[in-house]
């Protein structure tokens, strides 16, 4: 699958794209990797997953586009600035 980097800390690699009917879509599955954290698998999900990782100030991923080539992520930062 095609890896691509989000910043310097968020990677998200497609390790699937599996056709589903009743009604025809494709499923994504996919590994999600941020500089020193565990990997995060996602399974099996449907256009309008969306998950936040890492939990706590990560970034909301949501899959809204798959079809038999790719799967289209939109990725938004949830970190906030810092006030001193």
């Amino acid at each position: 699958g095609q890896t691509t980097p989000f910043g310097e800390d968020l990677k998200i690699t497609v390790t699937g794209l599996l056709k589903k009917s009743n009604p025809e879509r494709y499923v994504v599955n996919a590994k999600v990797q941020h500089r020193g954290l565990a990997d995060m698998k996602i399974g099996a999900a449907e256009v309008g997953y969306v998950v936040t990782y890492p939990q706590e100030d990560g970034y909301q991923i949501e899959i809204v586009k798959a079809d038999a080539q790719a799967a289209t992520f939109s990725i938004q930062s949830h970190k906030t600035a810092q006030q001193n």
